[in-house]
């Protein structure tokens, strides 16, 4: 069992699930930069690295060849990556 079952309402369709596991994201996003102690950085990411649209997300995977079903599992499965560019500048 992944990570993904254990929040996910896995017996919802797929692409709920994909939605929900991007609505997860952009919360703890929202989240963990409100509980950052350098407010401008986390102003500057809001600004920089602003959280995508539901839209923009479903466009940006389509793009890239996924679609049915392997859509809404790439979109869970992002959802679940860190960004390795945020990493490096916050030496994480």
């Amino acid at each position: 069992m992944t990570r993904n079952t254990i929040i996910l309402a896995t017996t919802k369709p797929l692409e709920q699930q994909a939605r929900q596991a991007f609505e997860l994201r952009n919360q703890i996003r929202i989240q963990a930069r409100e509980l950052m102690e350098d407010n401008a950085l986390a102003e500057s990411f809001n600004i920089t690295d602003r959280n995508m649209t539901w839209s923009d997300t479903v466009v940006k995977y389509s793009e890239q060849g996924f679609a049915d079903d392997s859509l809404w599992l790439e979109i869970i499965d992002a959802s679940t990556r860190s960004r390795t560019s945020v990493n490096q500048e916050l030496c994480l």
